[in-house]
């Protein structure tokens, strides 16, 4: 095969043809496909899914007809969810900067906000009179324990007591 018009895939195929055999040849493509399925699966998804216990997840601005959870930077989100195991495990959360493309920011946690980026959760309630019992926890965002300093992509993550991720949200503050 010859490809005049372009000079660097020649050079590469007539390294492959005159100097690897077909078993080195094989090994290189399989090697190749590794390298793209890991570079595919190395992109985080920063979102993750509640497990079944878990109902009723609400992130929206304290805003009345607003619901993304999209605010101007100063005003405050409202975070609750359901735990219908309604064993009142004490969650926290944590929140986390990321970059436009949604990936990890390397901004420390004091450049972003101030107060404790992991904290509990200290708003929860029982049900009572229902056919399912569960705990309905609360947060509001901002609050006394931490402030948000920048504008940005961010990720609130409920983690249970032993700080492992439950589940996660996005939510994004911009400054007009």
């Amino acid at each position: 095969m010859y490809l005049p018009e372009y000079p660097v895939y020649t050079f590469f195929y007539n390294c492959l043809i005159h100097f690897m055999n077909p078993l080195q040849i094989r090994i290189l493509i399989i090697l190749t496909f590794f390298q793209i399925s890991f570079k595919a699966i190395a992109q985080i998804n920063v979102t993750i899914a509640p497990p079944p216990n878990i109902k009723s997840i609400v992130l929206k601005p304290l805003k009345s007809n607003t619901y993304a959870p999209i605010i101007k930077f100063g005003e405050k989100l409202h975070f609750s969810f359901d735990d219908i195991n309604s064993d009142q495990i004490f969650y926290s959360y944590k929140i986390e900067h990321f970059d436009y493309n949604w990936n990890k920011s390397n901004l420390v946690s004091s450049d972003y906000m101030t107060g404790f980026s992991t904290d509990r959760i200290r708003n929860m309630e029982n049900s009572f009179n229902t056919l399912q019992d569960y705990t309905h926890y609360s947060l509001i965002i901002p609050n006394q324990n931490n402030r948000i300093l920048k504008t940005g992509n961010y990720v609130i993550s409920v983690l249970d007591e032993d700080l492992n991720v439950i589940f996660s949200r996005r939510f994004i503050i911009y400054q007009s």
